[in-house]
């Protein structure tokens, strides 16, 4: 069963370092201070091929510019069609813990305190996360900043099945550019 339409939020984030983040900040925040993070989720893969990067209540999501990027948000009861396939460059799976029930959406230069947060039910959410070429260019872009401009959005729902990384459609390699 599929989920109807949810709302969409829409982000105007500064992809700093080319990435914004998803997460459950406090988890995250006591994993750290305790020494049971993950550790860097950058690979030469992650950053190439899958294009996110996953620790513990925490997506990091590259972009392809470091500059103003769009993000959509839309949080769905059941898992919505991939209907976003055919115009997407590329989208990718992972699970994001959430114990807290809030995410947090911000650009990685961003100070902690000014992020957005969208109260949840606490639990594990299945994360969608679709680029989507896009003319859309925020007032602010740097015009010098190379890169592709994206939409990226971003699909939610609650699940109780944990699953791997996966990718439902590979984008280019290289990507960025």
């Amino acid at each position: 069963m599929h989920s109807p339409p949810a709302e969409i939020r829409r982000f105007f984030l500064h992809a700093g370092h080319f990435q914004f983040y998803l997460q459950d900040v406090e988890t995250y925040g006591r994993a750290i201070e305790d020494g049971d993070a993950d550790g860097d989720p950058w690979t030469e893969e992650s950053a190439q091929l899958v294009r996110i990067g996953v620790e513990t209540s925490s997506i990091a999501v590259g972009t392809a510019r470091q500059d103003w990027i769009l993000m959509m948000l839309r949080v769905h009861e059941s898992p919505p069609l991939a209907e976003l396939l055919d115009e997407a460059d590329h989208v990718v799976e992972a699970d994001l813990d959430l114990p807290t029930g809030r995410l947090s959406v911000y650009g990685c230069d961003q100070e902690l305190g000014t992020e957005e947060v969208i109260a949840l039910p606490p639990g594990t959410y299945r994360v969608r996360i679709s680029y989507l070429p896009t003319t859309y260019v925020h007032p602010d872009t740097n015009d010098a900043e190379q890169g592709d401009h994206f939409e990226y959005r971003v699909e939610m729902w609650a699940t109780e099945e944990v699953a791997d990384i996966h990718i439902l459609k590979q984008g280019p390699d290289p990507w960025s550019g």
